[in-house]
């Protein structure tokens, strides 16, 4: 049993004004129009459009254009885009420091992904010091906004005592938030909590529940866990076939601890 939480995971967000990718794409020229214009809505959203091939061939550079005539004009969103392009080097050379200056003005705006995204800079120290405690601060902002991933991280910080006093039913509060939210790393952490009756009474068919919901998200340390639950029977009924195929999706994944699994129940 992989006796574990999930680190900290770098799941910075990328935040659009009316665009939405999934969305119908506006048309490329009217966008393009509007932008030349200085409507900083539509220069961030050229900029989604660059950064994604909407419409036009995709191309960083002239993202990064137009999310910097945005964020200069105070688009909160821009400014977290911009801040991405930075943390991720994408049409800019990586620059942690200037990806904490643009998260920090989205941040200021109360911009929920931004929030996020500069606890997730202190925590690791890319880009500023590393400071929990800030971290801390900056995840709670946004995990009160909403923020699944703000919530996850949060729950980390409350679990592993970082930036505030170790609190495990603190902990499974928010991953339990960030989970019915979809979180597949929060699902994980929520069903190794139940497991191991930590912040919450002791319960395998709850641990069950959640690694489930994660390992049909990808999530592989679920998967993991889900094999060694139907092979062991705890919180559900003992069952080989089902251990070696949540196992071998573990596996699949470069998990080679359940690639031996897998071999000894083959057997």
């Amino acid at each position: 049993m992989q006796e574990k939480l999930l680190v900290v995971l770098m799941a910075m967000s990328l935040a659009l004004s009316s665009l939405s990718v999934s969305a119908q794409t506006p048309d490329f020229k009217d966008t393009k129009a509007a932008a030349d214009k200085g409507e900083a809505g539509e220069q961030n959203n050229l900029g989604v459009m660059y950064a994604n091939g909407l419409g036009v061939a995709k191309n960083y550079v002239m993202a990064v254009k137009y999310y910097q005539l945005a964020a200069d004009q105070g688009l909160a969103e821009a400014q977290l885009n911009l801040g991405h392009m930075y943390a991720i080097g994408e049409g800019v050379d990586k620059d942690d420091v200037m990806a904490v200056k643009y998260f920090q003005m989205a941040a200021d705006q109360g911009f929920a992904e931004a929030q996020n995204n500069l606890g997730i800079m202190y925590h690791l120290g890319l880009g500023v010091a590393k400071n929990d405690a800030m971290a801390f601060k900056y995840y709670q902002l946004a995990a009160d906004k909403g923020d699944a991933a703000a919530q996850y991280q949060l729950g980390v910080m409350y679990a592993n005592g970082e930036g505030v006093a170790k609190n495990d039913v603190m902990a499974v509060k928010y991953y339990q938030l960030a989970a019915d939210q979809g979180n597949a790393d929060a699902q994980y952490n929520l069903g190794y909590m139940y497991f191991m009756g930590e912040g919450v009474a002791k319960n395998d068919a709850m641990a069950v529940k959640y690694y489930q919901l994660a390992a049909d998200q990808g999530n592989a340390d679920a998967q993991f866990n889900l094999g060694f639950m139907y092979a062991n029977g705890e919180g559900v009924v003992k069952n080989d076939m089902m251990a070696v195929k949540y196992y071998q999706l573990a596996a699949d994944q470069g998990d080679l601890e359940a690639l031996e699994k897998v071999k000894l129940l083959s057997k």
